[in-house]
């Protein structure tokens, strides 16, 4: 039987505590998460580094403009205005090129100004990318290697949770609060030499985040709903 997640931690700010949570799930419509799943792990609380307990390098963040650090869904996260993101040099971690990924991220829109405004991004093309839909009021969108798929009511000033999968060759998915909003087809994701920008895209600059992030992870295994659900239920 499923065991109560009810008495978990309140949030995923420690890695080894999430995967046990992912290894005690029942794989429903994929696998469970190996214990090094976890690849690259970004807490925000104070710094920008790179926490998970696996990885190929430590994938850590630089800023880009001012260092803003502030009240997050769980302690502390990162809040950007337009002028300032992170910048997560490229490696095989954040690549995923040909691989599969799932990436997990409590997110707030403060402002959504510009089309394309973006949360996390490789780049464009067939790299993979969170961001606004387009010019849409409230859907946010994700590209893992082929074209977006879109959902979700994200745009009330209110933390929402997203994960994000690309499951090389079979699909990609779209999770947003627990709930899948958006499937598509998923050839897998191309090598790309840009770093990882979080609160912007590096293939299309000028499509800055304006709002707060926490707590974002990035799994080299795809993900199942009820995984993605069960960490949006830790909050």
């Amino acid at each position: 039987p499923t065991p109560p997640i009810m008495n978990s931690p309140p949030c995923f700010r420690n890695a080894s505590a999430l995967v046990a949570l992912l290894l005690a799930l029942p794989a429903i419509d994929t696998i469970a998460a190996p214990t090094d799943s976890l690849i690259s792990y970004w807490k925000f609380e104070n710094n920008a580094d790179d926490q998970a307990i696996s990885g190929s390098v430590a994938d850590n963040g630089t800023w880009v403009g001012s260092t803003s650090y502030a009240a997050g869904r769980h302690g502390n996260g990162i809040t950007l205005d337009g002028s300032n993101h992170i910048s997560v040099p490229a490696s095989a971690d954040v690549d995923r090129a040909g691989s599969d990924m799932s990436l997990s991220a409590w997110f707030r829109v403060d402002t959504w100004d510009s089309n394309w405004q973006c949360l996390v991004s490789k780049g464009e093309g067939s790299a993979w990318r969170i961001a606004r839909r387009g010019g849409d009021a409230n859907q946010l969108s994700f590209a893992g290697g082929s074209g977006d798929i879109s959902g979700g009511t994200v745009n009330d000033g209110q933390w929402h949770h997203v994960v994000a999968v690309s499951e090389a060759g079979v699909s990609t998915r779209l999770i947003i609060d627990g709930a899948l909003v958006a499937t598509g087809n998923g050839p897998g994701i191309a090598a790309s030499a840009l770093p990882m920008l979080i609160g912007e895209n590096p293939g299309a600059t000028g499509r800055q985040w304006k709002g707060g992030i926490d707590d974002m992870g990035l799994f080299s295994t795809p993900l199942n709903t009820l995984q993605a659900a069960a960490i949006y239920d830790l909050a």
